[in-house]
């Protein structure tokens, strides 16, 4: 049986949080980032080809009515960053 993508986006956004929000990985990020480091770019673009697109692909072909872009993604990625900073940082 297909799990739903609802339930497949939840499971995920759990799974990738908690590989994202550790105290090592946020430093090296927040750091490269204040130091201009290319490191965020190459980050957030890998994010954005190997995950943010494919998750948009999936809504959209479940939805069928709805078309869900990237800058949707980006908004649910954003989102969820934001909400988990503050714990880690």
């Amino acid at each position: 049986m297909v799990m739903p993508v609802p339930e497949r986006l939840s499971r995920f956004c759990r799974a990738y949080t908690s590989a994202i929000f550790t105290y090592e990985r946020m430093r090296i990020f927040m750091r490269a980032g204040l130091a201009g480091n290319a490191f965020n770019r190459r980050y957030l673009d890998h994010v954005a080809k190997s995950m943010l697109a494919p998750m948009a692909e999936e809504i959209t072909a479940a939805e069928g009515r709805h078309h869900a872009t990237t800058e949707h993604m980006w908004n649910l990625h954003g989102g969820t960053v934001f909400r988990g900073t503050p714990g880690v940082i």
